[in-house]
């Protein structure tokens, strides 16, 4: 094929991309509809940013997610590593209150990352929550099409 590992990947990757973008917006739009015509949600601003930090913490997991495709050459296993590693930061996440040592192991989770008591008061997303997912998604693509570039498929 004319095609280099690279363009393949960089298309799969806007490919993801862009069918979680429209999930997001879709999901988004009829929650936000649920919502109105339910429980007649008054301030949606709070409700779109706790939408927005699950969609930020998708593209995380999916940066994750693209620096492990190229260590395995199963792409399942790749994917069960990188669920696996969602599901131990969320762990991770859930065990912080239970001692003080579990509180500082914790902090490694990307899910402490969004506090959703504090961003429905009205505390909004930190620029170290936009700056920790968006970085962790750029590098792990970036990873990801670097390691495949070197490797060798047979």
């Amino acid at each position: 094929m004319p095609y280099s590992r690279g363009e393949v990947f960089w298309s799969k990757a806007f490919a993801n991309w862009l069918h979680m973008t429209i999930v997001f917006v879709v999901g988004s739009l009829l929650i936000l509809l649920l919502a109105r015509y339910t429980v007649q949600l008054e301030q949606y601003g709070g409700l779109l940013l706790l939408l927005l930090s699950g969609y930020l913490l998708v593209l995380l997991f999916m940066g994750i997610g693209y620096a492990f495709t190229s260590w395995f050459s199963s792409d399942r296993t790749a994917v069960a590593v990188g669920a696996g590693v969602a599901v131990l930061a969320f762990l991770l996440k859930l065990l912080s209150g239970s001692s003080e040592m579990m509180h500082k192991v914790s902090s490694i989770s990307p899910y402490r990352l969004f506090d959703a008591l504090d961003i429905v008061r009205g505390g909004g997303l930190t620029a170290v929550s936009w700056v920790v997912t968006l970085g962790l998604y750029a590098a792990g693509t970036a990873i990801g099409v670097l390691m495949l570039k070197r490797r060798d498929i047979v």
